[in-house]
């Protein structure tokens, strides 16, 4: 057996002005590519920018599809262009930028895997640009930076996270999974019949009555100042081919590096008539709001291989939940959705409210699928 090491420096820089003007150049020419994004679904604009070995300089950005998981990232997008249009040449740097971001936007586990293609292909190492375009709010842009040189191989660069889909496996019993199962029934609200023919005409699937884990389903994002429906895919892609993270602690997510920056620049809400939970007996409970059809979660979203994902928040369970299970999503108040989507101070403080109380309905004595 063979161990193989593969090692790469990364430097940091507090502001834009401290890079090279060469590199600042190539970071403006990556976030003017962010406003040719087509990201209807997530909101997440990415721009990408590389500089050639004759010092011609070409950008792409992020192309998001209706179907999961037909998008592609800037990154892919721009490494594609080159080789298809400029065959022979040598990429020097590349430069990516997002917006909205709070730090620097790193490439997904696919486009390192294409990178180091391209750097294999080429026989030379791409000097890689990071840049996020500040916080959103109204916050002063915070810039940051990363010059990272990948280490030339002849395998990959120690990629560990898959940009992939797909169905997680079934929950296993005993599994300690919360909310992995909600429902969506559309004809019991106007609120969601509104939502699912938004959603329709926009050209996405509509949605289905009862919601699973990897399906696309409309939350409910902040563009423009308006509250407004977008589909994204439920889970974020599990580390090394791992099933899909569909569920987060609210508890813990300011501090976790996989939800930090959902919290300070991407949060969303899962709309919703219900969600299911089993106890320990396998006895299945729907559990709804009191006098209200609609329930909303809080939730967090990212890009993911040219894919928007969610992942609803849970916290600790409350009075009525707790007898069947000692987690439960973080239900929001309807007048609680808005302040969540807009105002970065009021969820960090929601995040650690406790939900209110839910009615909760048995529905039939076993677990099943549908």
């Amino acid at each position: 057996m063979e161990t193989k090491k593969h090692c790469f420096d990364f430097r940091q820089y507090r502001t834009q002005q401290e890079l090279p003007e060469q590199e600042r150049l190539l970071i403006g020419k990556a976030a003017e590519a962010c406003g040719s994004a087509y990201a209807p679904y997530s909101g997440f604009r990415v721009g990408a920018a590389a500089l050639l070995d004759d010092g011609e300089i070409l950008c792409a950005s992020n192309q998001e599809s209706e179907v999961f998981p037909s998008g592609m990232c800037a990154e892919r997008s721009l490494l594609y262009y080159v080789q298809a249009n400029r065959p022979g040449r040598t990429i020097r740097t590349m430069a990516i930028a997002s917006a909205p971001s709070p730090r620097e936007c790193t490439p997904c586990g696919a486009c390192r895997q294409v990178i180091a293609d391209a750097e294999k292909r080429q026989q030379a190492p791409i000097r890689i640009v990071m840049s996020g375009a500040g916080r959103a709010a109204g916050r002063p842009d915070r810039f940051f930076a990363a010059a990272l040189r990948f280490a030339r191989t002849t395998g990959h660069t120690g990629i560990d996270v898959s940009a992939g889909g797909g169905r997680s496996a079934p929950r296993k019993k005993g599994a300690n999974t919360m909310c992995g199962r909600y429902q969506f029934s559309w004809e019991e609200s106007r609120m969601l019949a509104c939502i699912r023919e938004a959603v329709r005409k926009a050209g996405a699937q509509a949605p289905r009555n009862k919601v699973f884990p990897s399906d696309g389903a409309p939350v409910l994002v902040l563009r423009e100042g308006k509250v407004v429906p977008a589909v994204m895919g439920w889970g974020f892609p599990g580390m090394q081919g791992g099933r899909n993270v569909i569920n987060a602690r609210a508890e813990t997510a300011e501090e976790r590096p996989m939800f930090r920056d959902g919290v300070a620049a991407r949060r969303c809400v899962v709309p919703a008539t219900g969600f299911y939970e089993w106890d320990a007996d396998k006895r299945r409970y729907l559990f709804r709001m009191p006098a209200r059809t609609e329930l909303y979660m809080a939730a967090l979203y990212g890009v993911f291989g040219g894919e928007a994902r969610y992942c609803i928040l849970t916290t600790q369970a409350n009075a009525s939940v707790a007898p069947v299970h000692h987690r439960m999503p973080l239900v929001l108040r309807a007048q609680e959705v808005r302040p969540w989507l807009e105002d970065e101070q009021t969820a960090r403080r929601l995040l650690h409210e406790t939900p209110p109380e839910l009615e909760r309905r048995e529905t039939d004595g076993q677990l099943r699928l549908w």
